[in-house]
């Protein structure tokens, strides 16, 4: 294993915050892969801070969207577009890590770990499933932006975790953290 491995594990993770998308990424690409994926993370990171005059040392995490390839690179280009300002998920996901928060850099990366671009979350809720609103899902950038869309697609991919993850049942009272983002860099999307 290339020694960067676990460097990508902790950019992925951003100090604990461990993604479950870093799963298919170690399934879908080599440690060498994984090694070059690390170093251009690295490379866009640095960028971004000197674009912004900050320290290269900022905490920041990097992570695709969804749990496949497609997922990736269907919602990275909806954030590039300017229609997806927001994304959520269950807060039993973050068990094991730190909530996001608001301020917090992310890297946006598509289904071969490459970066997109840099976000920042501007808010952060966390609100029962049943009390999510039409305006959640308009950020989210996703099929019709439908508050009915949202709520089918999200019960099942949150449904889909709980039993295979948890093994226990996705209910209208569990949580959802909803993080709402504008893209910082490069700002010419």
């Amino acid at each position: 294993m290339c020694g960067l491995h676990m460097a990508f594990c902790r950019l992925i993770g951003g100090g604990g915050k461990e993604n479950h998308t870093l799963l298919w990424y170690t399934r879908l690409h080599t440690d060498m892969e994984v090694c070059k994926m690390s170093q251009t993370i690295d490379k866009y990171w640095r960028s971004f801070c000197q674009s912004k005059g900050m320290p290269a040392g900022t905490a920041y995490s990097a992570f695709a969207f969804g749990d496949s390839a497609e997922m990736a690179d269907r919602l990275g280009q909806l954030v590039l577009s300017g229609k997806k300002t927001g994304t959520s998920g269950a807060y039993d996901h973050y068990a094991e890590e730190p909530l996001p928060e608001k301020g917090d850099y992310q890297i946006v990366l598509n289904s071969q770990g490459e970066p997109l671009c840099v976000i920042q979350n501007t808010d952060v809720d966390i609100l029962p499933f049943r009390e999510i609103t039409a305006r959640h899902a308009e950020k989210e950038g996703e099929g019709d932006l439908s508050l009915t869309y949202w709520r089918n697609t999200h019960w099942h991919f949150f449904s889909k975790y709980h039993t295979l993850e948890l093994e226990k049942e996705f209910t209208e009272d569990d949580l959802v953290v909803f993080e709402t983002f504008v893209v910082v860099y490069p700002t010419t999307v």
